[in-house]
């Protein structure tokens, strides 16, 4: 839930370490006007922005995690495009061969997509 949060964690040498969070309603109908406006690609970029500042300096990972998640999004609106707005694009993963692993994919029809679909698909890759 939104809010203030703490976690405790003991080892098992009984020294304690206490990490405080907040989490935010980053939902659309939010009832904060900021967030209301934003994209649900920019809320989860800023959500592991935040996550890389919190954690430590490890460049190589964080570019690489940063990597991933901008390739998802890019591909979801590969998805959106090609469906919705019958703009073909290439895409970075989908149908593609690499490394000799074939990330095949299928469409779905034009019906069934609507921006909370695409909403969807990068929450649901994003975590």
């Amino acid at each position: 839930t939104s809010g203030n949060h703490q976690v405790k964690v003991r080892d098992s040498f009984g020294c304690e370490v206490v990490k405080e969070f907040t989490i935010l309603n980053l939902v659309k109908d939010s009832s904060n006007p900021e967030e209301y406006n934003k994209s649900i690609a920019r809320k989860w970029m800023e959500i592991l922005l935040d996550a890389i500042r919190n954690d430590l300096a490890r460049p190589p990972i964080h570019a690489r995690n940063l990597f991933h998640i901008s390739a998802m999004m890019y591909d979801a609106f590969v998805i959106k495009n090609k469906i919705v707005d019958n703009i073909n694009l290439s895409s970075y993963l989908l149908n593609k061969r690499i490394d000799g692993i074939n990330y095949s994919f299928v469409y779905p029809q034009h019906s069934s997509f609507d921006e909370d679909a695409l909403n969807k698909i990068i929450s649901f890759s994003s975590l």
